[in-house]
């Protein structure tokens, strides 16, 4: 059995989240048994028939798609494979039909609400244990932080990771759209024709949200935002460093032990549309997957550079999905692989895997 996962992110304004439900408990020290069921029975989703259900306004195929991808909404990969005799490899990649298919373009909110969408759809796919589900808090990381919000935060957090009971405690949380700092002033090319900046979240409050879940030994799966900064194909040609630098902060912060960076976002099929890293790490990590591990993801086979390679060589860093790992046989691997799930703690010259930080809340279990 595995700890819970939740999703830092609003969903639905127009439903409940998790500080709304909390209303009135300011005189409590724990909440009750009937409280986290009325919790669960609202927020907590267990696959994606219960997702449609709860939050029906999420994502809505008839809005968001042309009429000829409706009955191909399960597959959000690619359709073609082609074979490179050279390499004795096969590379995945879009086919011309599956492009000309998504050339529709979506206003910068449908964009955020199709790849949650297809975040939490490949979480489950990669997740073996759905009895545990994801539970939605519904609520943006900014607001959550507001000092009212956050004690109700810490009261749910202090009755469901520290009871006799196990089955509702929180081990893991998903936070996509991360800021780099890079791109602050940067308008996306995928929100074309507005001059809006793409909203992310600061560090600052991904380091007091990691204050906030370490303290209840939760460990953060962020991502950087997505774009084409963040895609297997920059990772290919550039390497990790940009995200070692952008993780610094955290890094050198209170808690990096429980922090996994993700990297780098995955291509859908949907252009200009990315999965999060974040989800699929966690979908990994919930089914207690190690370093090494072939995901369900299709191989985006990009040309990787000298530098790139010597780096993932000489260190495994944060919770990186690659293509080319340099292990034998890695060509003949269809899939993407799990390279490295590590923490952004350091020690004895390595960062601290994910599964050793884990196993404490495994041990607590048996």
């Amino acid at each position: 059995m595995f700890g819970r996962v939740f999703l830092l992110a609003k969903i639905d304004e127009q439903k409940e989240n998790l500080i709304t439900m909390l209303a009135g408990t300011e005189s409590q020290k724990a909440l009750s048994d009937e409280q986290l069921l009325e919790i669960d029975k609202k927020l907590l989703v267990c696959s994606m028939k219960e997702l449609k259900e709860k939050f029906p306004n999420l994502y809505d195929d008839r809005n968001y798609l042309p009429e000829s991808e409706e009955a191909d909404i399960q597959n959000d990969f690619v359709e073609k494979i082609e074979t490179q005799a050279a390499g004795k490899f096969e590379v995945w990649y879009h086919s011309e039909k599956a492009t000309q298919s998504t050339k529709k373009e979506y206003t910068k909110e449908q964009c955020k609400q199709i790849e949650l969408y297809m975040g939490i759809q490949t979480f489950f796919q990669h997740n073996k244990e759905p009895d545990r589900g994801i539970l939605f808090l519904n609520i943006s990381p900014e607001e959550l932080l507001e000092t009212k919000h956050r004690e109700k935060l810490e009261l749910y957090l202090s009755t469901v990771n520290h009871k006799e009971d196990e089955s509702q405690a929180i081990q893991l949380a998903i936070l996509p759209e991360v800021e780099m700092k890079y791109a602050k002033t940067i308008v996306r090319e995928r929100f074309p024709g507005t001059e809006q900046k793409q909203e992310t979240i600061t560090q600052a409050q991904v380091m007091a949200l990691n204050s906030i879940l370490a303290h209840h030994k939760i460990m953060l799966c962020y991502q950087y935002e997505t774009g084409e900064r963040t895609s297997p194909e920059a990772f290919a040609a550039q390497g990790k460093q940009r995200y070692k630098r952008e993780s610094v902060g955290y890094e050198k912060g209170e808690y990096p032990e429980y922090m996994c960076c993700c990297y780098p976002n995955l291509s859908s099929k949907r252009k200009n549309l990315y999965i999060g890293a974040a989800f699929v790490m966690a979908g990994m990590l919930a089914s207690q997957n190690p370093e090494g591990m072939e995901t369900l993801l299709p191989k985006e086979l990009y040309p990787y550079a000298k530098t790139t390679r010597e780096e993932m060589k000489r260190e495994k860093y944060g919770c990186c999905l690659a293509s080319e790992t340099g292990e034998k046989g890695w060509a003949a691997i269809r899939h993407m692989i799990l390279f490295s799930a590590r923490t952004l703690a350091y020690q004895q010259g390595k960062y601290l895997t994910a599964e050793e930080v884990l196993k404490d809340f495994k041990e607590r279990e048996k």
